[in-house]
């Protein structure tokens, strides 16, 4: 038995040994920017389009970031989606300042919509740009952000192009999940394959998106995706399907964003979008179960037995340095890739396993409100957690 869990604890470990390599050549590759990469040097048109629903807590310092960005911005158009806090105040506060900032009334969310298709769809149609920007607004940008952006756009050639940036986490919850499920998602979106327009993966994120607007409005904007609740994956993959030049990076110190402010937004916000960002297939769901159990929570439970049979006179000393060896590996990659937040935070370090266990439950929570059809209630709408267009139009 001894050896059995030895060579599993050994398994474990040139697992997370492997993932650090992996992250190593990653920094190397030149889909990875930051504020001293080259920026564009054409005189383009950007209008940078916000959805806003309910706001308040970030949308001035948003915006804020767009209006001072190094590189020029044609317009910025808020659509207000029927927001019942302070954002439309904040917003036409800030208008008063600034002539290149408007915010437009949303209408009602029409049957078959999602909430932020329909939203960006009426911005993009205000829109007047040779670009668009689409950006959230928790989102706060670097000044360099744009010129960086249009910059990547120019040197390969790129007609849509999309990022992940920083976390900003404040409270326990924010630090021991967000960082953790963002690695997640980068682990099984290799950038050399979404950025190979040979090959079917793609992700894209809907915290930053860059189209060129001729090509947004040929594809058929947002409507072509009206009932997708992961829009930005389903637009990126049906733009990279209809062949226009789509390019994904990994931005630092250019973008930061707070998702959410609490376990119960945490629970909720990937609830609704985890199940369809797993394309609506149970054995991914289950695919996934097993690797964070096996990765994530399996280590620590082989070093609690190692530790138990040494406190009981049963030390087996290959099995316990292996086991050691697992949970150390694991905690240096996570050392490795954490995403910090303010301040930085070593409790994604350490709970590595609870944030483990935490993904899975919520995981499974959005894969059984997808086959119930029990929806997930976000800012006051109830949305399929089975996401619309899982399956992408031809």
């Amino acid at each position: 038995m001894w050896w059995a869990l030895t060579i599993l604890a050994v398994i474990v470990a040139l697992h997370w040994l492997s993932r650090m390599g992996d992250e190593l050549r990653r920094r190397k590759e030149p889909w990875r920017v930051g504020p001293d990469s080259p920026v564009g040097e054409g005189e383009a048109r950007v209008s940078v389009l916000i959805p806003a629903r309910d706001e308040e807590a970030g949308i001035e310092r948003c915006l804020r970031s767009v209006l001072t960005q190094q590189a020029p911005v044609h317009e910025v158009i808020v659509l207000d989606d029927r927001s019942e806090d302070r954002t439309p105040a904040i917003v036409d506060g800030l208008a008063a300042e600034d002539d290149r900032l408007r915010r437009l009334e949303g209408t009602a969310l029409p049957a078959g919509w999602k909430g932020k298709c329909h939203a960006l769809q009426q911005a993009a149609a205000a829109a007047t740009g040779d670009w668009l920007l689409m950006v959230d607004a928790d989102v706060e940008l670097a000044p360099q952000a744009l010129g960086v952006a249009l910059g990547a756009a120019e040197r390969t050639d790129a007609e849509m192009l999309s990022w992940f940036g920083d976390l900003r986490t404040v409270s326990l919850w924010e630090r021991v999940l967000q960082p953790f499920v963002l690695d997640f998602i980068l682990t099984h979106s290799d950038p050399r394959k979404v950025n190979d327009p040979a090959r079917p993966e793609c992700i894209a994120n809907g915290q930053f998106i860059l189209i060129r607007a001729e090509q947004y409005r040929d594809l058929g904007g947002h409507e072509i995706v009206k009932d997708s609740i992961v829009e930005d994956m389903a637009l990126a993959t049906l733009a990279k399907k209809r062949g226009l030049r789509y390019r994904l990076l990994e931005a630092r110190g250019l973008m930061w964003t707070r998702m959410y402010r609490s376990f119960g937004e945490i629970w909720a916000g990937w609830t609704k979008n985890f199940y369809a960002g797993l394309h609506g297939r149970k054995d991914v769901v289950v695919a996934a179960w097993i690797y964070l159990f096996v990765t994530g929570i399996l280590p620590h439970l082989l070093a609690e037995v190692a530790l138990g049979a040494a406190l009981l006179g049963a030390l087996h000393i290959p099995f316990a340095a292996t086991a050691a060896a697992a949970v150390g590996a694991q905690f240096l990659y996570r050392g490795m890739v954490i995403r910090r937040g303010t301040p930085p935070s070593v409790l994604s370090i350490l709970l590595h396993p609870v944030a483990a266990g935490v993904l899975a439950l919520i995981i499974g929570d959005s894969a059984r409100r997808a086959a119930s059809g029990k929806p997930v209630t976000w800012k006051g709408r109830d949305y399929d957690a089975g996401g619309g267009s899982a399956q992408m139009p031809e």
